[in-house]
């Protein structure tokens, strides 16, 4: 099993996955994950390579010519990965986009990239939210947007909501408030409400689809609070990887 070690040292202590390099990225060369089709455990196949310099291309298939998965992302000159796209091809294939999204954090914290960056569709937030990723609007308007077309207009009365209707008549009310402020409180209100949806299992109910596309970002230090979180995913599928204490 490889163990992720912190924050001194990137070393590999089993040497479980392994790595191809380039232009001073690590990324895991080949590994196999366990996938569930029909209430059945299937292996499957995880492929990583450099589609340029800093392009990250990441296939999962079944070791043949089925590709049931695919993501790409790419290091930006700010230390941050941009993940650009993620999708899943297969039919009753359950944990692709996990296995893919598992397999570009093992990228940041091999690489000690301090963040990941995307913009999801509202349809995919509460998946990414799964992962660790947060809001990242860096506009108040774009967070009033949300704030009032995705929870005001549709959950007012919704008593699972109250806590976060409260907190969005405070940041309306605190309108005169720093900008930096507003927007970090609130994209911590978009935040929770992502939260409250996941955690009450609604993001299959029609009532709860979120419209709005938005910014997200999953932080290296937040991945590394929540390792005991993240260690479970990577046992859920069968990831040789775990990161330490």
């Amino acid at each position: 099993m490889q163990i992720y070690n912190y924050p001194k040292q990137n070393n590999i202590s089993f040497e479980a996955l392994q790595y191809k390099h380039l232009n001073n990225l690590s990324i895991p060369d080949g590994f196999k994950v366990r996938l569930l089709r029909d209430g059945n455990n299937k292996d499957c196949f995880v492929k990583s390579y450099f589609a340029s310099n800093s392009d990250i291309s990441v296939s999962l298939n079944d070791g043949r010519l089925n590709e049931y998965g695919h993501c790409l992302f790419d290091k930006r000159k700010e230390n941050y990965f941009y993940l650009s796209s993620i999708n899943n091809f297969s039919e009753g294939m359950k944990g692709v986009g996990s296995a893919l999204h598992l397999t570009q954090i093992i990228s940041m914290l091999e690489n000690n990239i301090q963040e990941t960056k995307l913009y999801s569709l509202g349809r995919a937030i509460n998946f990414h939210a799964k992962f660790g990723y947060k809001s990242d609007i860096k506009s108040v308007s774009e967070i009033d947007t949300f704030l009032m077309e995705e929870i005001a207009m549709k959950h007012y009365n919704d008593e699972i909501f109250s806590p976060v209707i409260s907190k969005l008549q405070k940041w309306h009310a605190h309108s005169l408030a720093p900008r930096e402020k507003r927007i970090v409180e609130g994209n911590e209100i978009i935040d929770e409400f992502i939260i409250t949806i996941n955690d009450n299992k609604l993001k299959y109910d029609d009532d709860y689809n979120i419209v709005s596309s938005i910014k997200m970002s999953l932080k290296r230090e937040d991945v590394i609070n929540n390792k005991e979180y993240y260690n479970s995913l990577f046992n859920k599928y069968g990831i040789d990887y775990q990161i330490s204490d």
